[in-house]
């Protein structure tokens, strides 16, 4: 083994090590990044990477896809269209057994295909559900499993911010990830659905349906979801019928998130202020992250360990199945103890040279590795979607969420099964969309 390869291995363990003591993902990558080619190229290695790599990355034309999606979010929660879309689930659903948590998974659902946002979601339900669901007797280990599992549809149905990090580091099509995701989602969708049908079926405690709602009402509350319908179709629709690009429908999805805000008079100047000042914090939060990325990835390339380990593979003669139950493992358990978007840095620019040379679908793959995200999102003991959901649910031990999210990990493993055993699923719409 060559020098330059153990100062890879070095590397990728002082990461580990350096992201365990809690040190800012980006900076981490940043400098052993540095450190590592200085190593092995010398110092005018480091001076041409470090002049090309960053501005290579986030001046590119489908960086700007992120800045647009995230204003789009933060528009979409400012004006209150997540919350008129939950009222109008609770009025058709609310009255089932179990139906205010079906109503949960239904926004995040549909929340998700307006702006990609977990955050926002787990956030806004947990303030305005929560406490709602429990004023009608449901338990809380319901309540907070159904909304933070619900929530990380968001990173699943597209728009999806992970997608496009994904597409950037493994240079894929993020309109064809972007398409991949959306059967995948559906069906994971159902199933958490069908996670609570069987929780209320065996515990009708647990969920109690409430009064049924006039069904004036119910068709009045059919107006407050027709804004959703409307950003779907300006970003979803013109990618797969070919009429925008990824960045396009990023920019249709804005305007049609503003006007419909504007229309019903939701969205005020503070609100749009506001929105501009979180998409400036949080671009920026990925952009470090993503040129941190870069940075590490053009280090492994320079030390051969990609490579290495693709042809190590090769001659151990694994299956793919067996390297992706390697994989499994690898995102399941760091994401146990590591950020999941760390995870995702560290692992794509390794993992995405053996699999290419395995012929395996790098699009497949995308859906893969998200779908590993959502369950790092919940995961013991550093789900972010929980502690975000127990910093506001201060009333709820974080015990008893990670209790309640326990039958939605299970389910979102058979909805990683079902991808990995029938591909076509998430690989239909992309075959079958219309190119530009």
């Amino acid at each position: 083994m060559g020098s330059d390869l153990v100062i890879g291995i070095f590397g990728v363990v002082l990461l580990f090590v350096l992201l365990a003591i809690r040190m800012p993902v980006a900076f981490t990558l940043t400098l052993i990044s540095l450190i590592g080619i200085a190593l092995v190229n010398g110092p005018k290695a480091v001076s041409h990477t470090f002049a090309n790599v960053p501005i290579s990355g986030v001046a590119s034309y489908s960086w700007s896809v992120i800045p647009l999606f995230v204003l789009m979010g933060n528009l979409a929660s400012e004006s209150g269209v997540i919350e008129a879309g939950f009222r109008a689930f609770h009025k058709w659903l609310g009255h089932l057994r179990g139906g205010m948590a079906y109503a949960v998974i239904a926004t995040c659902a549909v929340f998700a295909a307006c702006t990609g946002s977990s955050v926002a979601s787990v956030g806004f339900l947990t303030k305005v559900a929560l406490p709602e669901m429990e004023s009608r007797g449901y338990k809380s280990i319901l309540g907070t499993g159904a909304i933070a599992s619900g929530s990380t549809l968001g990173i699943l149905i597209p728009p999806s911010i992970p997608f496009v990090v994904y597409g950037l580091l493994a240079e894929q099509s993020i309109g064809k990830l972007y398409m991949a995701g959306i059967i995948p989602g559906i069906i994971l969708t159902g199933l958490f659905m069908l996670v609570i049908f069987c929780w209320a079926w065996f515990d009708p405690e647990a969920a109690r349906g409430g009064p049924k709602a006039p069904l004036r009402e119910r068709i009045a509350a059919i107006s407050s979801v027709w804004p959703f319908l409307i950003i779907i179709l300006a970003v979803l629709g013109t990618i797969w019928g070919g009429i925008a690009t990824p960045v396009e429908s990023a920019s249709l999805g804005v305007v049609a998130t503003a006007i419909v805000s504007l229309v019903q008079r939701r969205l005020t100047l503070n609100g749009f202020m506001t929105a501009v000042k979180d998409t400036m914090v949080v671009t920026g939060m990925i952009g470090a992250l993503l040129i941190g990325a870069l940075l590490f990835t053009s280090f492994m390339a320079q030390t051969g360990l990609p490579a290495y380990l693709a042809d190590w593979t090769t001659k151990l003669s694994l299956s793919l199945n067996e390297l992706l139950l390697i994989v499994f493992a690898f995102f399941f358990v760091g994401g146990c103890v590591m950020d999941s978007v760390a995870l995702t840095l560290i692992g794509v620019p390794i993992l995405v040279p053996i699999l290419n040379q395995m012929n395996f679908n790098l699009v497949l793959f995308g859906v893969f590795v998200v779908i590993m995200i959502e369950m790092a999102l919940i995961s013991p003991p550093f789900g972010m979607n929980v502690f975000i959901m127990g910093g506001i649910a201060r009333h709820v031990p974080m015990e008893r969420i990670f209790m309640g999210i326990i039958p939605f990990l299970v389910v979102i493993i058979v909805c990683l099964w079902l991808v990995i055993a029938f591909p076509q699923l998430a690989l239909y719409l992309p075959t079958n969309m219309i190119a530009r």
